[in-house]
């Protein structure tokens, strides 16, 4: 598709525009053909990671949230896909705009009828999981919380 050879090459100049270019290819995803549908939501994907339109993403994520009941799972598969891809590009400041919106996808995904999304979307959550927890400095004990936990409850009984 144009848009997704062109948005690399120009970043500073599409992403001026990209409000108006993604909420027009955001109307496309409702498009009777599929294949346009599954080269809206690309180039959508394609757009975002220009400059200015991270924070746009929480926007036309409720815009794209139709896109999960797609009867055709290479729409829902593409969507999926972006989704990966933005979890992985992503500087850790834009990602905390929209990250738990991306979370929520793909945990809709896990239950999707194809096998295949299904496992595309435990891919990327866990890959997510992991990148997380090696930047992560902290060191977490898996122990603390269940020991507040069972405080708590000894505290309301």
């Amino acid at each position: 598709m144009f848009i997704s050879e062109l948005a690399p090459k120009l970043k500073k100049e599409i992403g001026d525009h990209a409000k108006s270019i993604m909420d027009s290819l955001c109307q496309n995803t409702k498009h009777q053909r599929f294949k346009i549908r599954k080269l809206s939501i690309r180039a959508i994907g394609d757009i975002s990671k220009t400059d200015h339109a991270a924070p746009l993403l929480k926007d036309i994520l409720v815009q794209l949230k139709p896109v999960l009941n797609d009867i055709i799972p290479d729409v829902r598969k593409e969507l999926y896909l972006v989704v990966k891809d933005w979890l992985e590009s992503f500087d850790v400041e834009s990602l905390k705009l929209f990250e738990s919106d991306l979370a929520l996808l793909l945990l809709a995904g896990l239950g999707d009828e194809n096998e295949e999304i299904a496992k595309l979307c435990v891919k990327a959550l866990e890959e997510h999981g992991s990148k997380v927890q090696a930047s992560s400095n902290a060191k977490v004990d898996p122990h603390s919380f269940d020991e507040k936990f069972k405080r708590k409850i000894s505290e309301q009984s």
